[in-house]
């Protein structure tokens, strides 16, 4: 397993904390879903903006960039990180050919996971899988995160 993600969310609750439209698509007002992304199909609640609106749509959980001839990518863009070494020159996310053109032209959008786990192959953190949870805190925001090295 490379990675998993947990959702368990009021859509409701999201749509109104971001003054956003919730899309008809979705059967009922919570979302509960683990997704593992391995075929890159599985449905998530995201936060996106769309002519000028922000709307909670139901979309695919890949990072599939616009460009891309084919769905799902036989190649993976999970592991994208903020910054990254390539050929010996720190290179961040904005300038990586597959995700420059949305940053670009402000094309991201947010996925509001409780949990994610993931491997980690780089740094003081390489081997080990790393753990980001939700706070368990009532009041909380929805996207309070804690990191946890497992």
């Amino acid at each position: 397993m490379c990675f998993s993600v947990e959702v368990d969310i009021n859509l409701k609750q999201l749509a109104r904390e971001f003054s956003a439209r919730l899309s008809p698509k979705f059967a009922s007002e919570s979302f509960n879903a683990v997704s593992t992304g391995y075929m890159k199909t599985d449905i998530l609640p995201v936060l996106m903006s769309h002519e000028g609106l922000l709307r909670v749509e139901p979309m695919n959980w890949s990072l599939t960039p616009s460009w891309a001839k084919e769905y799902p990518l036989k190649w993976s863009t999970y592991n994208a990180r903020l910054e990254r070494v390539k050929d010996g020159t720190p290179q961040k996310i904005y300038e990586v050919p597959t995700f420059k053109e949305a940053f670009r032209l402000n094309k991201f959008c947010l996925v509001p996971i409780k949990a994610a786990i993931e491997a980690c192959y780089w740094g003081e953190t390489a081997g080990k899988i790393i753990s980001f949870q939700q706070e368990s805190v009532p009041s909380a925001s929805l996207f309070e995160l804690t990191l946890e090295i497992v």
